[in-house]
C-alpha cells in the first residue's frame, strides 16, 4: 500500500514536516468540505499529497467536466500555482497548495456523486437520500490517491448508468450544433397542414436538417409533401409534441428554440440526474413528471411503460421518492385537504344533491357516519371542516380500480381512474397533485407477479366492490422526477416542455457559484 501511495504522493525531501497536522485545522477552517479533507489527511498520514506530474493528471481531469454540462472553471481552487512551480513554492505555500489539490479533487467527486446544486434548494419535497452505501466522497479519494492510478480510479468510482451517459452524448451533439452557428428561426404564419404550400417550408427543411431529420430532395421545395410530414411527425415525438405533422403553435415556438436553450436544458436535466443514485439497480417505477410517462424499470432496463397524469402547475406532484408497499383493489377515495377546500366544499354548497351524486359519505373521525343535512356547510370556508368526505368504491370512484400504496410526507399515490380520455392529449398536468396511470390494471399485475402474488384473481378482485388489499412482500421503489430531457434505452431522447417552470431557476443555480480559498488564515467565507 505504501507503494502505491508514494506513485502519488511528493519525493520524501519535499514532504512538509511533522508540523501540518497542526496547520492543516487553519488551512481548512473555512472551505465547504474542510472536515472531509482533514479525514483525508488523517488516513493518509498528514503527508503532502501531491506532486507535478499527479497535479498535472487532475487538471486534464477537471477539464473532462465540460462533458458532464459543467464549467472546468469551478473546479481549480484560486491561487493555484502551474504544475512545474508546485515544488518550488516555500514550505507553508506547498502545504497551502497541497491541500488546495485535494479540496479540488473532492469537490470534483461530490458535485459528479451528488450534483453541483443543492436539490434541497430548488425542490421543496425532496427526500432522496444522498448516504452512499459504497463510500463516501473522502473514501473515494483515498482510495483513489492510494492506488498507482488515482485518475481511472476516480473514474471508475463517479461512472453513471446509460440515462446520464446518454444525456452526456446528446450534450455533446447540440453543443456541436450551436457551435456550428445553430439554426435560422422559421417565420411564423398561418398553421402549416400536409399539402400546404408555402414559401417558408424551404426553411422548416432547414430547420429539420439541423437536428439530423432530412428527406430526399423533394420535386417543389415550397410543398409540405409526405415525406416532410413523416419526418415532422418524428421531430415532433422528439419534442414531446402532438406527433400530428402539423406546425402549429406549439411545433413553431419548439422549432425556434435556440441550439443554447437545448443546450441548457441538457445541463439541468444531467444535473438532475446526478442528485440520483449513481446506478440504477433492481426493480423500479421511474415516473417523469415533465415527460407526464411512467417506466416500470429492472436497473435501466426498460420493462414497460404507461402514460400519466400529473399535477397541475398550481397543484404540482412533487419529486420524491417513495416505496409501493400495498396495492388497494376498489378502492375508496378520503378527499384530502386541498381539494376538500378549494373543490369539495364549494362544489357541495352550490349543489345540495353533489355528495349523493359522487356516492359520498360525511365521515367522523373515527369513521361514523354523518347525515349532511345536518351539517352547516356555509361555516367551513375558513377552514375547520370537522369530517371527512369518502366516496365509495365503484366505477364512479376517482381512484378508478387500483390504488398503489406508498408513504410518503406528500402523501401522493399512484392510482388509476375512470377519466380515460385524458391519456389521449399531449399535455397531461390536470390532477392535484397524485399520478394517474393508464392501464394501471397491467401495472399492478406486473407488480404482482414480480412479487409472486395471485395476479389470476385480480378480475375477481375487482369485479365486485369490496375493498381488497395485498401487501408486496418486496415493496417496490417509486422515483418521482422532473426531468425535461430523457434518453431511455431504445427510446431515443425525448425534450418535454418545463411545464412547471423548474428549468430555469436550476439553471441560473448551475451557473452561479462563490469561490473558496485556502489560505494559512482559512478561507474567505463562501459556498460553492
Amino acid at each position: 500500500m505504501v507503494v502505491a501511495l508514494l506513485l502519488v504522493l511528493p519525493s520524501r525531501s519535499v514532504l512538509a514536516d511533522d508540523g501540518l497536522a497542526e496547520r492543516l485545522p487553519a488551512y481548512a477552517a473555512n472551505l465547504t468540505m474542510g472536515e472531509p479533507v482533514r479525514t483525508i489527511y488523517a488516513r493518509t498520514g498528514y503527508r503532502l499529497l501531491w506532486n507535478a506530474d499527479a497535479m498535472g493528471r487532475l487538471l486534464a481531469l477537471l477539464a473532462t467536466v465540460a462533458a458532464h454540462g459543467l464549467d472546468p472553471a469551478d473546479f481549480p481552487e484560486p491561487g493555484l500555482v502551474e504544475p512545474g512551480r508546485l515544488d518550488m513554492l516555500a514550505p507553508q505555500e506547498r502545504e497551502i497548495a497541497d491541500v488546495a489539490l485535494t479540496h479540488t479533487l473532492l469537490r470534483y467527486v461530490h458535485v459528479l456523486r451528488f450534483g453541483q446544486v443543492d436539490p434541497w434548494a430548488i425542490e421543496a419535497d425532496w427526500n432522496y437520500s444522498r448516504q452512499d452505501s459504497a463510500a463516501t466522497p473522502a473514501d473515494v479519494v483515498v482510495d483513489a490517491l492510494m492506488s498507482a492510478d488515482f485518475v481511472a480510479v476516480i473514474k471508475e468510482r463517479t461512472q453513471r448508468g446509460g440515462f446520464y451517459r446518454r444525456l452526456m452524448d446528446w450534450l455533446q451533439t447540440y453543443r456541436a450544433l450551436r457551435d456550428a452557428g445553430g439554426w435560422d428561426a422559421v417565420e411564423d404564419g398561418p398553421t402549416l397542414k400536409p399539402d400546404a404550400v408555402d414559401a417558408r417550408i424551404p426553411a422548416l427543411r432547414r430547420r429539420l436538417a439541423a437536428e439530423g431529420f432530412t428527406t430526399p430532395e423533394p420535386v417543389d421545395a415550397t410543398v409540405f409533401d409526405a415525406d416532410l410530414v413523416a419526418l415532422v411527425k418524428q421531430w415532433q415525438w422528439r419534442h414531446g409534441l402532438d406527433a400530428d405533422g402539423v406546425i402549429g403553435a406549439r411545433t413553431h415556438a419548439s422549432l425556434n428554440d435556440t441550439a443554447q436553450q437545448l443546450v441548457d436544458r441538457l445541463r439541468v436535466n444531467l444535473e438532475r440526474l446526478r442528485w440520483e443514485e449513481p446506478q440504477r439497480t433492481g426493480r423500479a417505477v421511474l415516473v417523469n413528471i415533465a415527460g407526464y410517462t411512467l417506466y416500470l424499470l429492472d436497473g435501466e432496463t426498460v420493462q414497460w411503460t404507461s402514460r400519466t397524469v400529473v399535477g397541475r402547475p398550481y397543484r404540482q406532484t412533487p419529486v420524491l421518492t417513495a416505496r409501493i408497499t400495498h396495492l388497494v383493489f376498489n378502492p375508496s377515495w378520503t378527499v384530502p385537504p386541498t381539494i376538500l377546500y378549494k373543490d369539495t366544499l364549494p362544489a357541495i354548497r352550490r349543489d345540495a344533491g353533489y355528495l349523493a351524486a359522487n356516492h359520498m359519505q360525511v365521515l367522523t373521525g373515527d369513521g361514523q357516519t354523518v347525515d349532511p343535512n345536518g351539517v352547516d356547510w356555509s361555516g367551513y370556508r375558513r377552514g375547520g371542516f370537522p369530517y371527512q368526505i369518502r366516496q365509495a368504491p365503484g366505477v364512479w370512484n376517482a381512484l378508478g380500480k387500483v390504488k398503489f400504496n406508498m408513504p410518503n410526507p406528500q402523501s401522493v399515490y399512484l392510482h388509476d381512474t375512470p377519466s380515460k380520455n385524458l391519456f389521449e392529449k399531449s399535455e397531461r398536468s390536470f390532477s392535484s397533485g397524485c399520478i394517474r396511470v393508464e392501464n394501471a390494471l397491467t401495472l399492478a399485475s406486473l407488480l404482482l407477479a414480480a412479487d409472486g402474488g395471485d395476479t389470476a384473481r385480480i378480475d375477481q378482485w375487482t369485479a365486485q366492490t369490496r375493498t381488497h388489499y395485498e401487501k408486496l412482500a418486496s415493496p417496490v421503489p417509486v422515483m418521482l422526477q422532473y426531468l425535461t430531457a430523457l434518453d431511455t434505452e431504445g427510446e431515443g431522447l425525448r425534450l418535454y416542455a418545463d411545464v412547471y417552470g423548474r428549468d430555469a431557476r436550476l439553471l441560473a443555480a448551475l451557473d452561479q457559484h462563490q469561490r473558496v480559498e485556502v489560505t494559512d488564515k482559512g478561507s474567505e467565507a463562501g459556498v460553492d
